[in-house]
């Protein structure tokens, strides 16, 4: 995910700000191959109607819990 926010052009604004997330209204998003959850916690950090599940291959997950 690193290279991915690194970048202009991979912006999590443009996913968290330019879709109307509120319309969901208390909804649960699941987070295919989410990573560290960098999204997941972009959108919560936004929209606290909104709760998350982030999956991610188990060594994702293992490192994700260790850091």
């Amino acid at each position: 995910m690193n290279v991915m926010t690194s970048k202009p052009e991979f912006d999590l604004s443009y996913a968290t700000d330019f879709y109307d997330w509120d319309s969901l209204g208390e909804a649960q998003i699941v987070d295919f191959g989410g990573a560290q959850g960098h999204f997941a916690l972009a959108l919560t950090a936004r929209h606290r109607c909104l709760s998350f599940v982030v999956q991610d291959m188990h060594q994702v997950v293992m490192k994700a819990e260790a850091d």
